[in-house]
């Protein structure tokens, strides 16, 4: 009896088994589900919507029974979800699913791949005669030739260079000195599709020749380099910058020799300089850079000066007319000169100049002519050439005015005229440095009279002894003079003394270039 009642107990375990069984295969094909993967403005409504699961709102709506599969989506009634979160989506398995519905099942279960663009980088740089291009493909997906395009502009204009190049390198050897130049390259793989690298540019400026040197000579700067290509004759450029990295300014073309003097340089400045050799016009290639620093010391290339003198005059004169001879002495005489002088180079200048003199005649023993000043003017223009070293020479030419006397018995008669005086002057620096110069003149000159008939030349001569100094933004300068000349009229013969002292103050308008 005993073992029956247990074989009754284990029949009844195991149909409770069964049971259970059946009733979780049953309620799993009731309630299967699928994951969804939120995209972008979707709701919940529009999900279920796609899947056809009706009703949807409700006891026994489909909404009641995802937030039941989504009990973290309770709390908000399923108001919110956010893209790329998954959520169970309930699907009865007799229910008729939308075309595709599997494919999509997929496709959220396994989020897309990132989409994967591929780039071309692109880098110059220049070679001794070249420019090289090469370039790093990133992601690269197929296999790529590439074309080379090269243009004067940025961003637009380009042309062409090359095409159907497999390797990541090109050299461009098609170029002109000193130009600019912009490149691309295009990636183009089997279907056409073009991928477009980064702009890169390059100044085409190579070295080809490292001889140039150069070296300060007193106040010149002399340039040498050795010849560019020996079987193919070249002419030379020089170009100079005031500032170095700035841009060059042409000082000197087409030369066939290999050497340069500077001339044209200020006190305390730095010169850069590069040479340029050039075939047929066409600049081919460039030397190395220098840099060479002038002198030391102050240049007034170009100024007003303003001369402050006296001197004392002495008039020895013979009238025909009553054959008579006397001196006339003048007091101390006051002169001011306004001059304007130029430097076209170092050694050679110009000048013009516009003077007074005040001259007060003493008491004579013959003429009474005490109390009668007289202003007279005179105009000058000259140039200055330094033609050796320490020697210089000054040509002066004047338009004047000086005083004879015609006397009749014993009155005077007081006559201004006017008089053209040629001087021309040699002189020597015992002395000459960057800021001080001392010289001595010795000068022959030719005097002709105006309004005379026959006209009576007169000659006559000067010495001086001159010093000047030059200070940061003038010049000083004085004058010891001494001077004899004739002016001889039909009536009078004059000889006249000059001797005095001169000051020199010069103002510049412009220092160095």
């Amino acid at each position: 009896m005993n073992r029956f009642k247990g074989f009754l107990n284990k029949i009844f375990i195991i149909l409770l088994v069964a049971l259970s069984f059946i009733h979780d295969i049953t309620n799993a094909a009731e309630k299967n589900y699928l994951i969804y993967n939120v995209k972008k403005h979707d709701t919940l409504y529009k999900i279920l919507k796609k899947y056809k699961l009706f009703p949807i709102f409700g006891k026994k709506g489909y909404l009641k029974k995802t937030l039941e599969l989504n009990p973290n989506k309770k709390k908000t009634k399923g108001n919110l979800i956010y893209p790329r979160e998954k959520i169970k989506i309930p699907i009865l398995v007799n229910k008729k699913l939308p075309a595709k519905t599997i494919q999509q099942k997929n496709e959220e279960l396994q989020p897309p791949p990132p989409e994967v663009k591929t780039t071309i980088e692109l880098k110059s740089k220049l070679d001794s005669r070249d420019v090289i291009l090469n370039w790093d493909v990133k992601d690269q997906q197929q296999p790529l030739t590439f074309e080379i395009q090269r243009s004067l502009f940025s961003g637009t204009q380009y042309r062409i260079l090359s095409q159907n190049i497999k390797e990541n390198e090109f050299k461009d050897m098609d170029l002109v000195l000193n130009n600019t130049y912009y490149y691309i390259v295009n990636g183009v793989d089997s279907s056409g599709k073009t991928i477009t690298s980064n702009e890169v540019s390059i100044l085409y400026s190579p070295i080809f020749f490292k001889s140039l040197s150069g070296k300060l000579n007193e106040k010149k700067i002399e340039l040498k380099w050795e010849e560019y290509d020996k079987n193919n004759k070249a002419t030379y450029e020089v170009k100079r910058a005031t500032v170095k990295g700035e841009e060059y300014r042409v000082i000197a073309d087409n030369l066939d020799s290999l050497n340069f003097t500077d001339e044209s340089i200020a006190p305390n400045k730095t010169y850069t300089y590069m040479i340029t050799a050039k075939s047929s016009g066409v600049e081919i290639a460039n030397s190395n850079e220098i840099s060479v620093t002038s002198y030391k010391g102050f240049d007034i290339p170009s100024a007003f000066k303003y001369s402050l003198g006296t001197s004392y005059l002495s008039y020895h004169e013979y009238n025909t007319q009553n054959n008579t001879d006397v001196v006339l002495n003048s007091s101390v005489s006051p002169s001011f000169d306004f001059k304007y002088s130029l430097d076209w180079t170092k050694e050679f200048s110009t000048y013009s100049s516009l003077g007074f003199i005040y001259i007060d005649l003493l008491n004579s023993s013959f003429y009474n002519i005490a109390n009668n000043p007289n202003y007279l003017f005179n105009f000058h223009l000259g140039l200055f050439y330094n033609f050796y070293k320490n020697l210089y020479v000054i040509n002066d030419l004047s338009f004047s005015q000086d005083v004879i006397y015609k006397p009749y018995s014993n009155n005077n008669s007081l006559q201004k005229i006017f008089t053209f005086n040629n001087k021309i002057s040699g002189g020597v620096y015992f002395l000459k440095t960057d800021s001080l110069k001392i010289a001595t003149e010795a000068g022959y000159i030719f005097t002709l009279p105006f309004g005379y008939n026959p006209v009576s030349v007169g000659n006559g001569y000067e010495l001086s002894f001159k010093i000047n100094k030059q200070f940061s933004i003038f010049e000083f300068g004085s004058r010891l003079y001494y001077l004899n000349r004739n002016v001889n009229t039909p009536q009078v013969k004059s000889n006249i003394n000059d001797f005095g002292i001169i000051g020199e103050f010069s103002v510049p308008l412009s220092i160095g270039n």
